[in-house]
């Protein structure tokens, strides 16, 4: 699975934290999505779906989040597709 921008289909949630964004998103290893604001620092997220899936998110440029899921071992997931729920964390600078 070739990995793919996944921008459109963010579902964005309510954020009383100026310095947060809150999204949902359905993802592959490897896809994206830019933040629609600020500058990213960090991103913290979490799968809906499989217990075994290890996800995690990398920030670059501070605009572009790129996930990555890896089983137990290690092993990235390139088939399985999952739904994730993150909070970029944005430079107060």
């Amino acid at each position: 699975m070739a990995a793919a921008d996944r921008t459109s289909s963010v579902v964005w949630l309510e954020s009383t934290d100026p310095s947060i964004i809150r999204g949902k998103v359905s993802a592959y290893n490897d896809d994206w999505f830019n933040i629609p604001y600020g500058k990213a620092v960090d991103c913290m997220v979490s799968s809906q779906d499989d217990d075994d899936a290890i996800v995690s998110a990398d920030v670059s440029s501070g605009v572009k989040i790129t996930f990555g899921a890896v089983d137990d071992a290690g092993a990235a997931i390139a088939t399985t597709r999952f739904d994730i729920l993150f909070e970029v964390i944005l430079t107060d600078q």
